[in-house]
């Protein structure tokens, strides 16, 4: 009897290992699969410029840089849908891993030194700043000096998925910002 104790504990141990690893692999995968998200999130926002107008035409060829703020909302919020499988309100499918709506917050840092804040698409905060300029997120607490017209993206696609109600889970959050290079 002793042996078949054991050996259904060992096999519920393992159990709990097994599910533990498999859940364990899933998050670091689809957290790595959201800071490529973030970075292709900001990559495409700082593609779009404003029009440009007869009277800032000298600007622009001058290496003055404005970002189209609506178009490129409109672009991360595309490429959170493809990569996180979210429908058109951010809200995860069913194909999807996460399970919270996913927030973002967006930073437009152009050449008109007054940066826009936007979360989930809608303005919420404008400040003005002076090159070089220090950069704290809110929400991941890193630094980075601001140079030059930059882009950046946090994500919070909110907790992680694991089936073992015991483990804690953790809220992802990825940031990501893209300097257009000219």
């Amino acid at each position: 009897m002793k042996p078949f104790i054991v050996g259904l504990a060992l096999c519920i141990l393992l159990l709990f290992l097994i599910v533990f690893q498999t859940d364990n692999y899933n998050c670091r995968l689809e957290s790595q699969n959201l800071k490529y998200c973030a970075d292709e999130a900001s990559a495409s926002a700082s593609l779009f410029f404003d029009n440009i107008s007869v009277e800032n035409a000298n600007d622009f060829t001058s290496g003055y840089k404005i970002f189209d703020e609506k178009e490129g909302i409109i672009a991360i919020e595309r490429v959170i849908q493809v990569y996180l499988k979210t429908d058109s309100s951010l809200l995860p499918t069913l194909k999807s891993y996460w399970e919270d709506k996913i927030n973002y917050t967006v930073y437009f840092f152009d050449d008109d030194l007054i940066c826009n804040v936007y979360t989930n698409g809608i303005k919420t905060d404008s400040f003005m700043f002076n090159y070089p300029f220090l950069y704290t997120d809110e929400l991941l607490y890193y630094n980075k000096t601001i140079a030059k017209p930059i882009v950046i993206v946090t994500i919070n696609a909110g907790k992680s998925r694991y089936r073992l109600n015991f483990i804690s889970q953790i809220t992802i959050v990825r940031s990501s910002g893209y300097e257009y290079s000219y």
